[in-house]
C-alpha cells in the first residue's frame, strides 16, 4: 500500500512532461532496493542460522544441523514440542528478530526523511 501512496506523492510534485520518466525512476530504484533487500537478508540467513543451530540443538541432534539448515522440509519434520524442534524455532526465532531489526534501522531512514517532505495537496494539484 505504501508505494502506491509514495508513487502518487512523486507523480504529484512532477511536470506533466516527466510524470512516465519520473515513475520509471521511482520503479527501478524500488526494484533496485527489493534486489539489495532479499540479497542482505539472504547473507543473514547463511551466515547466522547454521552457528544457531549449533548452540540451540542438543547434542544428538548437532550431525543435523548442516542439513536443518539447507532444507526447511527436513527443519519442519521434527515434531513439534520435541527438543530439537524447539531448538529450530529459537533459531529461526533469533535468525528473525536481527532481520527484524535491520528492516527498522533501514525503515528509520525514510521515516524521518518524510518530515522534510513538502506537504502536496492533490485536490489542487489534480
Amino acid at each position: 500500500m505504501i508505494s502506491i501512496i509514495a508513487q502518487t506523492a512523486v507523480q504529484a510534485v512532477t511536470q506533466p512532461e516527466d510524470v512516465a520518466s519520473v515513475t520509471t525512476l521511482y520503479e527501478v530504484f524500488g526494484a533496485i532496493g527489493g534486489a539489495i533487500g532479499n540479497a542482505l537478508s539472504g547473507i543473514i540467513w547463511t551466515a547466522l542460522l547454521l552457528p544457531r543451530l549449533r548452540i540451540n540443538l542438543p547434542a544428538a541432534a548437532q550431525s543435523a544441523a548442516t542439513e536443518i539448515k539447507n532444507s526447511f522440509v527436513v527443519a519442519s519434520s521434527y515434531s513439534p514440542g520435541s527438543p530439537e524442534r524447539i531448538a529450530i524455532d529459537k533459531s529461526y526465532t533469533e535468525v528473525m528478530h536481527v532481520l527484524l531489526i535491520l528492516a527498522l534501522a533501514v525503515l528509520s531512514v525514510p521515516f524521518f526523511a518524510m518530515f522534510a517532505m513538502k506537504d502536496v495537496n492533490l485536490k489542487k494539484n489534480g
